[in-house]
Parts: structure tokens; C-alpha cells; sequence
């Protein structure tokens, strides 16, 4: 562990490049809790991985133009020497590096370079996927699949109403928890317990429903701007009453 002020924010430095990984790939997928030493480790192993790949690019530079690089056997020899007479230069070439293994790091976790790989070399991942064993949730799998339809969220809840809206936003947590919460945006349809129909709340722009009182979850995948949620509403109360 760093001992120093000065190691202590090199360590830090070193380990933003995991850090950057972790925190796009919480906001691109789902993610799962798990503990403060795992999440250690899977840090620093990010970290290094792109440290490393970073370095490697320094050093096929440094093969290809010496001039115009850092002399890394004069700063291992003389690092006060060295350090004193190109501090600027070695503090530009650390911040790019740093910058390039953050980069790195950044574009392992995007969702966007993964699909079009597999897209590209193996058009079968989605049904090969959909086989595997995953960590997803069925809460995440609902609200993600089908890219590109509008999803229409119908929540059935604990005291036997009903209400219902577009999906506006949800909780990417893949652990099957109470605590996990969506938003859905207006046309805002309600159903009181008992009641035979619902209506929509003209008043109510959105609505936030707590995972811990939903007891039926259901989602319509609908393409275009003119989709009808009454319509949807309508076609669910006719395959209800048959």
C-alpha cells in the first residue's frame, strides 16, 4: 500500500483508467453488488490491463521515433537529472498515456464497439446470447430488449390497482430487489382496486412505482410516434374480459 502523500495520488492516478470502465459500464448495463474486495480487485485489474496497453503503444513509439519520446533508460539511470531537465515533456507524455489507458478503459465498457464487433464477425450472437448464462435480470432483459420500439410499461400493484405509462427510466441494478424503482411518463393511466377500467390522470406528467409494490409487470415493444397507449390499454382489457 502507498506510504507517501506522493504515491498515494500515483496509485489513485493509475487506477482511474478502472475507474472510468467501472463507472460507464454502471451506466450502460446492468450491474450486480458485490464485495468491497472484489470490486477492489476487478478495479485494479482494469487498471492494469489498460496501463499496460497504453505503455505497449509508448513503446512501439519509442521504437519507431526515439528523438521525439522520452529517454526511459536516462530516467531510470539519473531519475533527478533526467526528471529536473524534462519535467514538462515527462508530465505531457504522463497525462496523454493516462489519458490513452482512460480511453481504452472507456471504450472496453461503451455497449456500442461490443455489438458492432459481434454484429460484424458473428451475426449469431443474439441467439447464441440469449442462450448463455447471464447475470441479467428480468427486469433489465424487459426493459432493454428490442432496441429501437417505444416500451409501454403496465404495472399491476400489491393492493390490486393498476397503472401505466411509457417507460421513462428504471434502475439498472441486476440484483432482484425490492429497492429498485421505475419512472414512467405521461399518458399516465390509473386503475383504482376493484375498478373496471382505467383512466388517465390528464393532471400527472409521471410517475414513480416502487418495485417492492409491483406484483404483475408487463411491457409492450411499439414502434413509432403515433402508438397508442389507450389502444394498448383497450386490447388489454379485451384479452382480460375474454
Amino acid at each position: 500500500m502507498p506510504t507517501t502523500l506522493a504515491s498515494l495520488v500515483i496509485f489513485l492516478v493509475l487506477l482511474m483508467p478502472g475507474f472510468a470502465y467501472r463507472l460507464l459500464r454502471e451506466r450502460s448495463a446492468s450491474h450486480r453488488s458485490f464485495s468491497p474486495f472484489r470490486e477492489t480487485i476487478s478495479l485494479a485489474f482494469t487498471s492494469v490491463l489498460a496501463d499496460a496497453a497504453a505503455l505497449a503503444v509508448f513503446a512501439a513509439l519509442r521504437a519507431l521515433f526515439p528523438k521525439a519520446t522520452p529517454d526511459v533508460g536516462r530516467l531510470v539511470r539519473d531519475p533527478g537529472g533526467y526528471f529536473g531537465a524534462h519535467y514538462a515533456t515527462l508530465f505531457a507524455w504522463g497525462a496523454g498515456l493516462l489519458a490513452l489507458a482512460t480511453l481504452l478503459a472507456a471504450l472496453a465498457a461503451a455497449e456500442w464497439p461490443r455489438r458492432l464487433y459481434l454484429s460484424r464477425f458473428r451475426p449469431d450472437w443474439k441467439s447464441t446470447t440469449s442462450q448463455s448464462i447471464t447475470y441479467l435480470s428480468n427486469w433489465w432483459a424487459l426493459f432493454t430488449r428490442n432496441p429501437g420500439t417505444r416500451k409501454y410499461v403496465g404495472c399491476v400493484l400489491d393492493d390490486g390497482s393498476y397503472v401505466a405509462g411509457w417507460l421513462k427510466w428504471f434502475s439498472n441494478s441486476a440484483d432482484d430487489g425490492p429497492d429498485r424503482e421505475l419512472s414512467l411518463t405521461g399518458p399516465i393511466y390509473y386503475r383504482k382496486p376493484n375498478a373496471a377500467e382505467a383512466v388517465e390522470l390528464r393532471d400527472v406528467h409521471a410517475v414513480a412505482v416502487s418495485a417492492r409494490k409491483i406484483v404483475l409487470l408487463t411491457v409492450s415493444y411499439l414502434r413509432g410516434d403515433d402508438a397508442s397507449p389507450a389502444a394498448e390499454l383497450r386490447d388489454r382489457s379485451d384479452a382480460r374480459d375474454g
